[in-house]
């Protein structure tokens, strides 16, 4: 987690505003600055379709230089057309790629309008990372500018062989890109496919937190109030607003050693400050430049990123199932997709040891306490706006039913209090709510087989 953490320094998709380290470490941030900016460009459609239409202009610079030399190979590829055909089949690409990239420009902006409106705006950040739209378009972009250069010098002494070959092959080239295009333009408005997606990158953020305790051991033995020195805390604040985008653990425990402190993060992933917002608190002695240090462990930005905060999917999938039970759209099935892919999620973390949120030195005393990852948190973000929200729909609650079954089935001991909470709130909210008495009774007997997997059969 630490070394992805740090690696996303180096990168930080998606953060504009960092706190300020000590000026000894300007140009090291100065470099971060830099990074951050090439990385939100390479979030948008500007970077990566830039960079492939350069391609197409060096491709045709390195024609123009070259051809002479490979007249005699060429020919044996393809044909040598005459200077008529040579400027209308190089006039025709460009012409075709120019109008293909802009119905695919035209194509992904109603896409992004039909994803907003009918599954989640929040999902635009998504599709703009897709690589499929990004390599598309920079494809076509290099095939028109290739295209237009050559054409630009038909009537000089180049290779027409090479010249019109290249720009069929780029042609070629970009055709099966929008067949690609195409294809993946019908499977992101796909509301099931595209919540597949979401459920399986929420599980690769789940496997990426919790990686750290294969080994057996569980954190939650820890606990904060007897761990917790007695002296007097200090508070470092937030330099500005947005949301708490990733923590460096490792540059906050190097802190707490080298000034023998104990540090008490505060703010966790996902969460909002606004300046002067306390970050962190931390139990010992510290001049300035050791506060800068720590200030410089939050990258803090003004979107949330999935990457260290699992609440962001899952509030992702959670609205898209909201959206879904509102009255005017009544989609239950919608739901049930949400809550089938949420329980698999889950049962990344349900089968392993919850993380320890204290991070200890080398000799082993306790430096750091950060909260990264709370089960009963990250449960009770997904399930009970779920159980508020489904329950006027009985077959999204008994769907909630079975994936919290599904659950007690691979969950660890530990866990089980927690899941027997969310299936007592749903009986009591199922016992206030106006069923008749067959649907009552169908509830009641879910509940009882989840308790009686629970172990608890009361």
């Amino acid at each position: 987690y630490t070394a992805d953490l740090q690696a996303r320094r180096r990168a930080c998709p998606g953060g504009d505003r960092l706190n300020r380290p000590a000026l000894s470490w300007e140009g090291f941030w100065m470099l971060i600055f830099v990074r951050v900016m090439i990385a939100r460009l390479a979030r948008s459609f500007l970077l990566v379709p830039a960079v492939i239409g350069l391609t197409g202009i060096l491709t045709a610079v390195v024609v123009v230089q070259i051809g002479d030399g490979l007249r005699e190979w060429v020919e044996l590829v393809f044909p040598t057309p005459g200077l008529p055909t040579a400027r209308a089949v190089l006039a025709t690409i460009a012409g075709a790629a120019l109008t293909v990239l802009s119905l695919v420009y035209s194509l992904t902006l109603v896409v992004f309008t039909l994803a907003a409106g009918n599954i989640s705006p929040r999902l635009l950040t998504r599709f703009t990372e897709d690589n499929v739209i990004q390599v598309t378009a920079g494809a076509l972009a290099a095939t028109f500018f290739y295209s237009i250069l050559l054409l630009q010098r038909s009537d000089t002494d180049i290779d027409h062989a090479l010249s019109t070959g290249i720009g069929v092959v780029w042609s070629v080239m970009s055709i099966c890109l929008v067949i690609l295009f195409i294809h993946n333009v019908a499977t992101r408005i796909t509301i099931d496919e595209e919540i597949a997606r979401i459920g399986r990158s929420l599980s690769r953020h789940i496997e990426m937190l919790i990686k750290d305790s294969d080994d057996g051991t569980s954190g939650s033995c820890d606990r904060l109030d007897d761990i917790r020195p007695k002296a007097e805390t200090t508070d470092v604040a937030s330099v500005c607003n947005g949301y708490v985008d990733a923590i460096d653990i490792e540059r906050l425990r190097s802190v707490a050693v080298r000034h023998d402190l104990f540090v008490e993060v505060v703010a966790t992933p996902g969460q909002f400050v606004v300046r002067g917002c306390p970050l962190l608190s931390y139990a010992g002695e510290l001049d300035a430049n050791g506060r800068r240090a720590l200030e410089a462990a939050f990258i803090i930005s003004n979107n949330r990123t999935p990457e260290a905060d699992l609440d962001f999917s899952i509030l992702l999938l959670v609205e898209i199932a909201q959206r879904a039970l509102s009255p005017g759209l009544n989609d239950g099935f919608t739901a049930i997709a949400v809550i089938d892919h949420l329980s698999g999620a889950f049962s990344k973390i349900l089968t392993r040891p919850e993380p320890s949120s204290l991070y200890r030195d080398d000799e082993g005393t306790a430096r750091v306490w950060c909260e990264l990852v709370s089960v009963e948190r990250l449960l009770g973000t997904a399930f009970h706006p779920l159980r508020r929200d489904g329950m006027t729909n009985l077959t999204v609650i008994l769907r909630l039913l079975a994936a919290i079954g599904r659950l007690a089935i691979v969950a660890r001991p530990i866990y089980r209090d927690v899941l027997i909470h969310h299936v007592d709130l749903i009986a009591q909210d199922g016992e206030a709510f106006d069923f008749n008495e067959d649907d009552r009774a169908e509830l009641a007997r879910a509940c009882d087989r989840v308790r009686k997997a629970l172990g608890r059969e009361d």
